[in-house]
């Protein structure tokens, strides 16, 4: 079990750091090597069971105080009827936890 959540925390952190460095400004490339600290505001949307939840979000805030993370927990079905429901104005910057089902 702590295997798997080590696991989940490294995609996690992944997908997150995709997400924001995805959203940075290109014209701002130089400002990279700076010591520049990531700032902004991710919206979360996420299936994962509540105690687990606390855990990734606080490695995740340690090494990045300065975004702020507005997280939404509900069922799979709940997200996914609020994705179809905002498709042409989509809230969720990222969606983390979610079961394929074929």
């Amino acid at each position: 079990m702590k295997f798997r959540k080590l696991v989940s925390l490294g995609i996690l952190s992944t997908l997150l750091l995709s997400v924001i460095t995805g959203c940075n400004n290109a014209s701002s490339g130089s400002n990279l090597k700076s010591n520049n600290k990531i700032k902004g505001e991710l919206t979360v949307y996420t299936a994962i069971e509540e105690d687990s939840i606390d855990t990734y979000l606080t490695t995740f805030k340690e090494k990045y105080p300065d975004i702020k993370l507005n997280v939404l927990r509900l069922s799979v079905g709940d997200i996914t009827a609020r994705l179809l429901a905002e498709k042409d104005n989509p809230k969720a910057d990222v969606l983390w936890g979610l079961q394929l089902q074929v």
